[in-house]
């Protein structure tokens, strides 16, 4: 069995744009990426998540960027697909405190609260670097 546990986490990086006009409504993208590198041994390893929100149409008017790092002690993995596995339980534990961040800089901002959405990863669809 596969299991990964976060030992430490910390924003690396906290970019936020705000230049809207007045009274304008926005449409907001959100979009992630998620980057492990495993010990030799893959007795632990480090994550990167990126997560970005932006409004569609002026993201220069409106977007906030971060990226969230992780460590992890990781028992079970094998191969390739132990670390596919790996990736989506990585990706459960970090998201919560990205999805918390950007809500709080979006209230913080004087707007609501921006609740991101889970990704529903896929370990077949996931590509190892």
């Amino acid at each position: 069995m596969i299991q990964v546990d976060l030992q430490q986490q910390g924003f690396r990086q906290i970019n936020l744009v705000m230049n809207l006009s007045e009274n304008r409504q926005l449409e907001v993208e959100n979009a992630f990426g998620l980057q492990v590198d495993y010990a030799e041994d893959n007795g632990a390893c480090m994550a990167q998540l990126h997560q970005a929100v932006r409004d569609k149409l002026k993201p220069e008017e409106f977007s906030i960027e971060l990226t969230l790092v992780g460590v992890f002690a990781c028992e079970g993995i094998q191969n390739d697909e132990d670390k596919k596995q790996a990736q989506v339980k990585i990706y459960e534990a970090l998201f919560p405190y990205a999805q918390a961040m950007l809500a709080n800089l979006t209230v913080s901002a004087g707007l609501p609260a921006f609740l991101a959405p889970r990704a529903r990863l896929d370990p077949e669809k996931i590509q190892l670097n």
